[in-house]
């Protein structure tokens, strides 16, 4: 960070590839139906030959506003009836 400070064009050239990198992470989260998140995206990129550090890929994702899909706690579709007893299995034989 303190070398970006110092250094005016080290900060240009990493907006620069940040901006050409977006466009490669955006492609590839399209590519798969929009529910990548940055893991997955970053073994793409690595796939296709793009190598890129795994928490850029975060951080861009983020700045992007991207997000993988998040999997969904189990929610019951019908709340058992207080007023009705449970039925049982098993027939009375008399």
């Amino acid at each position: 960070m303190v070398q970006q400070r110092n250094c005016p064009w080290l900060r240009f050239s990493r907006s620069q590839s940040d901006a050409e990198r977006c466009g490669h992470i955006q492609r590839v989260w399209q590519a798969n139906w929009q529910v990548h998140g940055a893991v997955k995206v970053w073994k793409q990129m690595h796939r296709e030959g793009l190598p890129i550090a795994r928490c850029t890929v975060q951080r861009l994702m983020h700045k992007l506003g991207l997000e993988g899909a998040r999997r969904r706690k189990k929610v019951p579709t019908t709340p058992p009836d207080a007023a009705r007893p449970y039925t049982l299995d098993v027939e009375v034989q008399t």
